[in-house]
């Protein structure tokens, strides 16, 4: 996990919405989300998912989220559908 604190300070000085998708393989839960998230102590309205990054599907969903996320995001702020 120590990788990922780069990528999400670039996301967070410039004010990007992201999310953390948790790659998990066969099934396998290795980590869940509360734990994902205090270990990168993001906040609790950031998304964390879970995925299987060699499934496509998976990874669309992962996109969808974001986009979801986004929207939501926006909606909140303007106070109007996006």
């Amino acid at each position: 996990m120590a990788d990922c604190f780069a990528a999400i300070d670039f996301f967070e000085h410039r004010k990007l919405p992201y999310l953390i998708a948790i790659n998990q393989f066969d099934g396998q839960q290795y980590h869940n989300a509360q734990d994902v998230r205090d270990a990168l102590a993001i906040s609790s309205d950031v998304p964390v998912v879970s995925c299987d990054a060699r499934n496509r599907e998976s990874t669309k969903q992962v996109l969808i989220s974001l986009v979801e996320y986004v929207l939501s995001m926006r909606r909140t702020r303007t106070g109007a559908p996006a």
